[in-house]
């Protein structure tokens, strides 16, 4: 098992700018397992629900704008379900993810 101090070590260096096989290679020496290698080499999720969110909600509030200007607002309206429909896909993922 590697330690959580090896893991931030190796981190760094890959992005101080060591290349990412360089270390599978020492890691394969140094007589680590394939999975520690993963847990370092593991590329990280990011997590977008916050701006899908926020994009959903500017949206509709721009297209309800429209509306009560008496403007064409269907494009708005079709943004702000498309935002909203990524928003939770993205919902989704990370709930399966973080699920035992």
């Amino acid at each position: 098992m590697i330690s959580q101090e090896k893991i931030k070590e190796l981190r760094q260096s890959i992005k101080n700018g060591v290349p990412a096989e360089e270390i599978r290679e020492r890691m394969l020496r140094d007589g680590y397992t394939e999975e520690d290698i993963k847990l370092v080499l593991a590329p990280k999720q990011y997590d977008m629900r916050p701006w899908f969110f926020c994009a959903a909600v500017l949206c509709f509030l721009v297209a309800f704008y429209k509306v009560m200007t008496h403007q064409k607002s269907f494009l708005m309206f079709a943004f702000a379900v498309v935002f909203y429909a990524f928003f939770e896909k993205e919902r989704k993922r990370v709930a399966k993810e973080n699920t035992p």
